[in-house]
């Protein structure tokens, strides 16, 4: 629950964290022995794709960015998102790597 906790925080306060999401839910309950004696990765999550420890760390993970979002809108309004999440959307800065024009350029 806490590493669901701090993950949340950690996409709120930046949002490319958000990235790593994938890699983080399959390595939790991963089957370590059979990484380490060489098995396919299919054998390796034997315990099935949604585990308990899975879906509680996505549940709190989302709980949390997604309270914390919405306790800075109700804080500072639209202002807020637009200032976080959309803005990188719809700017034209081409000189800075989250804009979609960065790649066309360079």
């Amino acid at each position: 629950m806490a590493s669901g906790f701090l993950y949340g925080l950690s996409v709120h306060f930046k949002i490319y964290p958000i990235i790593y999401s994938f890699v983080l839910y399959f390595l939790i309950d991963v089957d370590y022995a059979s990484i380490k004696n060489g098995q396919p990765y299919l054998a390796i999550y034997k315990n099935g794709f949604f585990t308990r420890n899975r879906l509680v760390f996505t549940a709190m993970s989302a709980g949390t960015f997604i309270g914390l979002t919405y306790l800075f809108y109700v804080i500072y309004g639209y202002e807020f998102v637009y200032e976080a999440y959309l803005y990188h959307f719809v700017r034209k800065d081409h000189r800075h790597n989250n804009s979609v024009y960065w790649y066309m350029i360079y």
